[in-house]
């Protein structure tokens, strides 16, 4: 399963699922309106950990779930994985936690997902269970959730209660159909800690199909003050209120070119359905700050940006993808990927990030710096740059 956390994404299907008194903001995303300016006039590194590559630390970084940062340790979760590799805060391997297997305590050949509820790893698996373990791996409890075959990740919220998905592809959407005829479909689904159903949320249209795009996300993000997400085939962005466990919209996306009802036509029908992928206007969020969403976009088939967002306003700047620099250390800043850092925005950094076309190192100081460090081969474990905003 390839990019999956619980990936945000969106059509421009137009609906709001909730009463809110909050001001809905427009986005307005004109794909002819692209700045010069680069990620580095926003954010600066703050701290670079390369990840140490050994025969039992080795994994690949293209299905990472998240990073997540707890008891001066990162724990990796990487989709599809047996175990959870372990580094310190500065990078060095420590060990594996595995609880593969058939048991009671265990989650089975693999997990499907990974996060932290207070000083707990939550494990979700394939059997639509979760399993929670201590820092150190050890079983604390499993719970069975009433949730069907097409849940996806957990995502855990501020007040302490989880937040799951409800997940289609888009062939087998059509060829279960008579699933989502009996009863009704939501994508979003909230639960207590202890795995109790206590709203569903953002109902679906039975036409409607969820189907991947570049890029990756998670349950949603939380800065610190709200927890926000773009949920499936929808073109809003959300916040969630504790108060009565629901989502209000913030923001609105409009986008230039795109097509509400073509983009109806084609979920219509299954022969068509796989064109919707690459879509004009099609988003993911992939970061959130203390004053901007980071959304990742397509322009066309060819063409990627990043938006960039501002909370206040609703005022958002493009960059093309291509050209989304650090341009302070010279390195591209294409793999932002989830962690539990609030506030912060972790880019991922790998072999074809710091090599040029023939394989040569490029040429910039921070991979000057790094050589000293690790040898730079195909092989790496990633580095990871943590950024803050100026």
């Amino acid at each position: 399963m390839k990019n999956k956390s619980l990936v945000l994404f969106i059509s421009l299907l137009t609906y709001a699922s909730c009463n809110s008194n909050k001001e809905v903001l427009t986005v307005d995303i004109n794909f002819s309106n692209i700045s010069n300016g680069a990620f580095s006039d926003y954010y600066s590194l703050e701290q670079m950990i390369p990840l140490e590559t050994t025969d039992s630390s080795v994994f690949d970084c293209d299905y990472v779930d998240e990073y997540i940062f707890s008891d001066n340790k990162i724990y990796v979760g990487v989709d599809e994985s047996k175990d959870i590799k372990v580094f310190n805060t500065q990078g060095k391997y420590l060990h594996a936690i595995n609880r593969s297997g058939n048991g009671p305590q265990e989650y089975g050949p693999e997990y499907r997902s990974l996060c932290l509820v207070d000083s707990s790893l939550l494990v979700r698996n394939y059997n639509a269970e979760m399993i929670y373990y201590d820092l150190k791996g050890n079983f604390i409890r499993k719970l069975k959730q009433p949730l069907s075959v097409w849940s996806n990740q957990v995502g855990v919220l501020p007040d302490g209660n989880l937040i799951a998905n409800q997940e289609l592809n888009g062939l087998t959407a059509y060829t279960h159909d008579s699933v989502l005829s009996k009863t009704p479909y939501y994508s979003v689904q909230i639960y207590s800690s202890q795995g109790k159903l206590l709203k569903n949320l953002l109902e679906r249209p039975k036409f409607s199909t969820n189907l991947y795009i570049a890029g990756r996300g998670k349950g949603g993000y939380y800065d610190g003050n709200k927890f926000w997400l773009a949920p499936y085939v929808d073109n809003h962005i959300y916040a969630y209120q504790s108060k009565d466990t629901s989502l209000y919209p913030l923001f609105r996306i409009k986008i230039a070119g795109a097509s509400f009802e073509s983009d109806l036509n084609l979920l219509k029908n299954p022969k068509t359905a796989r064109k919707f992928v690459n879509r004009i206007g099609s988003y993911d969020l992939v970061a959130v700050t203390k004053n901007y969403l980071l959304v990742n976009l397509i322009g066309n088939e060819k063409n990627r940006y990043v938006g960039l967002i501002e909370k206040k306003t609703g005022k958002t700047e493009l960059f093309n993808k291509n050209n989304n620099q650090d341009r302070v250390n010279r390195i591209s800043m294409n793999e932002i990927v989830p962690s539990n850092l609030y506030g912060k925005i972790i880019v991922q950094i790998g072999y074809a990030q710091l090599t040029d076309k023939e394989g040569k190192l490029k040429e910039s100081p921070f991979i000057k710096e790094l050589s000293k460090y690790i040898h730079i081969n195909e092989d790496m474990n990633p580095v990871l740059c943590i950024y803050k905003e100026k």
